[in-house]
């Protein structure tokens, strides 16, 4: 009998100004270029990824466990926003490098990449067509950029049409400067293309 699975996503979540302002910017490309992400604060929350793949729905309660006993060595995040790019046909605006961003990616996938079962979303070898390093990570970690490969950032648009990328990542501002604390992170159910459907659980990070 097939196990029943769900899609989760460990995620950070912006402050009410920085999430209007994120959802702005979707709606600059949406008016113009059709996308499978329509950004809004209901089903399709702006947020940046930490570590998202599927997961047998009967391991929640450890999957939250875990996470709690992460997340407590952890102090609020500084973050900037500061370029914007595409891949994977879809538009990015991406985070500067952070070591401690990096350090919370890795222990976070430490502790649940066991929990997964050995499932992932196939739907997105697809999208990686032929690079090996992000199959590699799909199929060792559920996540295609995962642990040395993990790019921090906002997912804005995802055109219908992958040839107009290029044409919506024009309709961004030319310059993208953000800075913003992050005091706390989210588990929430994925839905299409990667959306934040639903926060199932939050958890502050220790000042």
């Amino acid at each position: 009998m097939e196990q029943t699975f769900s899609s989760w996503n460990v995620v950070i979540l912006f402050n009410e100004t920085l999430t209007e302002e994120l959802i702005k910017l979707n709606h600059l490309i949406v008016e113009k270029i059709p996308s499978k992400i329509e950004l809004n604060k209901i089903d399709a929350l702006p947020h940046m990824t930490i570590y998202t793949t599927n997961y047998p729905t009967k391991n929640l309660s450890k999957i939250k466990i875990e996470l709690a006993l992460v997340v407590r060595k952890f102090q609020p995040i500084l973050l900037q926003l500061s370029s914007k790019a595409i891949d994977m046909n879809t538009v990015f605006i991406n985070a500067d490098s952070d070591v401690i961003l990096q350090q919370l990616h890795t222990q976070i996938i430490n502790v649940l990449n066991s929990l997964r079962d050995g499932l992932y979303d196939k739907k997105e070898l697809e999208l990686i067509g032929n690079n090996e390093k992000r199959k590699r990570s799909l199929l060792t970690y559920g996540m295609w950029a995962a642990k040395k490969l993990y790019i921090p950032h906002i997912s804005i648009a995802r055109p219908f049409d992958a040839s107009l990328c290029k044409q919506a990542l024009d309709l961004l501002p030319k310059k993208i400067d953000y800075l913003t604390k992050i005091e706390y992170i989210a588990l929430v159910e994925r839905g299409h293309d990667g959306t934040c459907k639903k926060i199932i659980e939050t958890y502050s990070l220790v000042v």
